[in-house]
């Protein structure tokens, strides 16, 4: 298999020896992939749910502040964990506790650009994703939701443990006018996508999580069972870059109509669910009616 010139060992190689110079590579807490574990069980209890997230206080402040933010529109205030959990449900949980947990992960890190551009990037896409998934009828739209948010989770890791080589890719791409991984490949042999493919199995991700992470960029290369989160995940990308939802990196695409026409998301979409009644320049027309919602929601996020 060939991603940009180079097989994919050969870059996931390069990826794991540029990562080695980081002294202390960033971690999941493990509280949250306990929990996370729990919520793909559909018949835990609730108050088993509530019990863990107890164990860590930080974590269950900020699940309950999210769950009465605008991301999730609460009818009422939600004073504690038990309540968010019963508001939320277990899909909405999880979202939302991973929403926190990464958002939170590169927290005291320092790089070119800083942590509320990068994330309202990824959160973008996350949120942009899940509406593709909810209007195609994918069964589960919180498993696209969660793969769009750590989808440049390597982008994250470059910024804030390698900031001088990022701060060289960023000049790359505003001096020549490329992408953020075309700049990567250049100075590293690898890119973001590797890297971050590389952290999410050491922290014993999703299959679905680890190929949209690697395949991001490269969606017609992604393995058949993933390939419908991946285009999902890899339309959003190009959609929220579009729109500035974001760090504005070099834009392969100047218009929607553009990204329509040439993208093949949509293709791959079809294909892998096995149904075409639905038009994308309606559902795109409906990310758009969305889009000041979300990048309000999104600018929320960082105030709590």
């Amino acid at each position: 298999m060939e991603i940009s010139g180079r097989d994919v060992e050969t870059r996931l190689t390069l990826a794991r020896e540029f990562m080695s110079g980081v002294d202390e590579l960033p971690t999941v807490p493990d509280i949250v992939l306990r929990i996370a574990g729990k919520l793909n069980d559909p018949d835990v209890a609730i108050d088993e749910v509530a019990d863990l997230l107890l164990q860590d206080q930080v974590l269950t402040a900020r699940v309950v502040h999210l769950a009465n933010s605008p991301l999730y529109s609460a009818a009422r205030p939600i004073s504690s964990i038990r309540d968010a959990v019963i508001y939320l449900g277990l899909d909405l949980l999880r979202e939302a506790i991973f929403t926190c947990a990464i958002v939170d992960l590169f927290k005291t890190g320092k790089g070119p650009l800083n942590r509320s551009t990068l994330w309202a990037h990824s959160l973008g896409v996350a949120r942009i994703a899940k509406l593709i998934a909810e209007r195609t009828g994918f069964l589960n739209p919180v498993n696209v939701y969660v793969a769009g948010l750590l989808h440049d989770v390597g982008e994250v890791f470059i910024n804030f443990f390698r900031g001088k080589e990022f701060s060289q890719v960023v000049t790359l791409v505003d001096d020549e006018k490329i992408t953020f991984g075309q700049a990567e490949e250049r100075l590293f042999g690898t890119s973001h996508c590797e890297v971050g493919f590389a952290l999410a199995k050491r922290w014993n991700l999703n299959e679905f999580i680890c190929d949209t992470i690697l395949y991001h960029h490269d969606i017609e290369a992604v393995p058949y069972k993933q390939a419908a989160i991946v285009a999902m995940v890899a339309f959003a990308d190009e959609y929220c870059t579009l729109r500035r939802l974001g760090f504005e990196g070099h834009k392969p695409v100047d218009s929607i109509r553009t990204l329509l026409e040439n993208h093949p998301s949509w293709g791959i979409i079809r294909r892998s669910l096995g149904r075409s009644d639905f038009d994308e320049k309606l559902i795109v027309a409906e990310l758009d009616g969305s889009i000041v919602e979300i990048r309000a929601a999104v600018d929320e996020l960082f105030l709590l």
